[in-house]
């Protein structure tokens, strides 16, 4: 969570510091054998030591980080030569890097507690009138499951390792069972291992391509009520979806809480 509401958004709000550093560093001059001026010099130390302030309320970097920028601070004028700019340079734009591609991260909490979604997608209405307090995390998730449901990919959508096919018609969340497409049972009415599956596969289905951006997907406990042989085929269902990547240095992230041995053992 803090991954998202907390670091996340102090990030962004260095990115426009981070910038103005680079600027001034494109500023100085490009000939090989004259120094950037003083101006400029004066200017990039003064930039670096707001970085450093900025640092220590809205992002964490890492402590060898911290000791560069606190060096660089500390140098006379004299002393920033070309290759200490080069350094300098180099850095900043790496961290740019980072920042941009935070700013491209969505992030999917997917709580243990999803079963709730599942029991009282067709009853919302009536436990919002009832002013009953449902945590934001849960009905965060929700909106995003009732998003994935409508989509046209997933409205009719099979999970093997289960043997049931999931289809959201007339305005029910059904759930069918082996290749039968006459008798079926609504969502709420299957089992709980169901309820748990169902609405974290669509959701991550929905938001595990690359079509707004990179997603970090953390999942509570994806190994609720399901036989290990089920716990060992989700673990290599998510590990595929949410870990997909889209460059050679960007790609989707996971975050896994469990209690499960069977999860472990999938994954290593």
């Amino acid at each position: 969570i803090y991954y998202q509401r907390d670091n996340f958004k102090g990030e962004l709000v260095t990115l426009p510091l981070v910038n103005k550093i680079i600027s001034v560093l494109n500023r100085r001059f490009k000939n090989s054998n004259v120094g950037p001026s003083d101006i400029i010099k004066t200017e990039l130390k003064l930039l670096i030591k707001r970085f450093i302030e900025e640092s220590k309320t809205v992002i964490q970097l890492p402590p060898e980080y911290i000791e560069n920028l606190k060096y660089w601070e500390q140098l006379d004028n004299q002393e920033i030569t070309i290759q200490e700019i080069d350094t300098i340079e180099s850095f900043f734009k790496s961290l740019q890097r980072h920042l941009h591609r935070l700013r491209e991260i969505r992030t999917h909490y997917i709580p243990a507690e999803r079963t709730f979604i599942s029991i009282a997608s067709g009853s919302f209405i009536s436990l919002i009138n009832n002013e009953v307090p449902i945590p934001k995390t849960i009905l965060e998730f929700g909106a995003e499951f009732e998003k994935a449901r409508l989509r046209e990919n997933i409205r009719g959508w099979g999970i093997d390792f289960l043997n049931i096919y999931y289809q959201y018609k007339d305005g029910e969340d059904r759930v069918y069972f082996g290749e039968s497409e006459e008798g079926f049972v609504k969502l709420q009415q299957s089992s709980s291992g169901q309820q748990n599956v169902i609405p974290m596969m669509l959701v991550v289905e929905k938001n595990s391509d690359f079509s707004r951006g990179n997603s970090a997907f953390i999942i509570e406990e994806p190994e609720l009520n399901l036989y290990p042989i089920a716990q060992k085929s989700l673990t290599y269902y998510l590990v595929d979806r949410c870990t997909r990547k889209r460059h050679y240095d960007t790609s989707n992230e996971l975050i896994i809480t469990t209690h499960s041995p069977y999860i472990l053992t999938a994954l290593n």
